[in-house]
């Protein structure tokens, strides 16, 4: 029987819903109030899981930060729009979150917290990742319920990774599996290197990654088999701009590091071009 509609429209939010309770902490607030905080970096993970590196995969617009002032006090809000790849579709979703800057206690004191605006983009970004279905199980109170995350426990921890099959088990999608297979490597090299991309801080560093066998292949093997993740969209930039940018961040425009970046990609793409054509005509 055919998936429902309802099945097709909530399967993205089926796969985000469920949240592993190792990542998460109950909290009590003043006045008594209880929940469960969910660990923003996980909320990350489980995006890039599904859609592969942020900044290729999924992203989000640059925030934009509203600080206000309330007599002594000052709270600042952040609004923001989250983008994610499926196929050939980019979708969006927003969301709001606020912190405060300048907090008065009730003897006069005020408190400043100078990671406010960091609490306030996190709180928007949770809130945007909401309206996919991320963890929805905690902002729909099943994680109140302990045999709901005693079961949940389990599965995340005792659940045993599906086996394989094999060619000689099934021949007819022997094939299928490799190819998907290598290209969940990729992805994964992919996924690799742009998280190092963005976390190198000098021209060095960055040289070191970028200039090897290594790094040559994982470019090839990304142009080849996820195109849309080098070009990148009118939403997002692709791997390509992704280094380009990095390079000119670290030096000036038009210094020789530039020049060498350039030539690099540019021979990565000539390359690529190459062993596409020789595949085509071993077909």
């Amino acid at each position: 029987m055919p998936p429902s509609n309802t099945e097709l429209y909530t399967q993205l939010w089926d796969i985000l819903a469920k949240t592993d309770p190792a990542h998460t902490k109950k909290f009590t607030r003043p006045g008594g109030f209880k929940g469960t905080a969910i660990k923003p970096i996980y909320l990350e993970r489980k995006m890039t899981e599904q859609f592969g590196p942020c900044g290729v995969g999924w992203g989000f617009d640059e925030p934009v930060f509203s600080p206000i002032q309330a007599g002594d006090e000052m709270a600042v809000y952040c609004t923001l729009t989250v983008w994610y790849r499926q196929g050939d579709v980019t979708g969006k979703v927003s969301g709001v979150g606020g912190d405060m800057i300048l907090k008065q206690f009730s003897n006069g004191r005020i408190a400043v917290d100078d990671e406010a605006y960091k609490k306030a983009f996190t709180d928007a970004l949770g809130n945007a990742l909401k309206h996919l279905g991320m963890s929805a199980d905690v902002h729909m109170g099943q994680h109140d319920d302990n045999k709901y995350v005693s079961d949940l426990r389990r599965e995340f921890s005792e659940a045993p990774a599906p086996k394989p099959e094999t060619p000689a088990q099934n021949p007819k999608h022997a094939k299928a599996n490799g190819e998907g297979a290598a290209i969940t490597k990729v992805k994964k090299s992919i996924t690799d290197f742009a998280g190092d991309v963005k976390a190198c801080d000098d021209v060095s560093a960055f040289e070191g990654l970028v200039f090897n066998d290594e790094t040559k292949s994982t470019l090839v093997d990304c142009i080849i088999h996820a195109e849309s993740w080098w070009m990148g969209t009118e939403d997002a930039a692709g791997l390509r701009d992704t280094i380009q940018n990095k390079i000119i961040e670290l030096t000036e425009p038009g210094s020789q590091s530039v020049s060498d970046v350039v030539e690099l990609l540019g021979q990565a793409e000539t390359r690529a071009l190459e062993l596409q054509k020789q595949q085509k005509e071993k077909a």
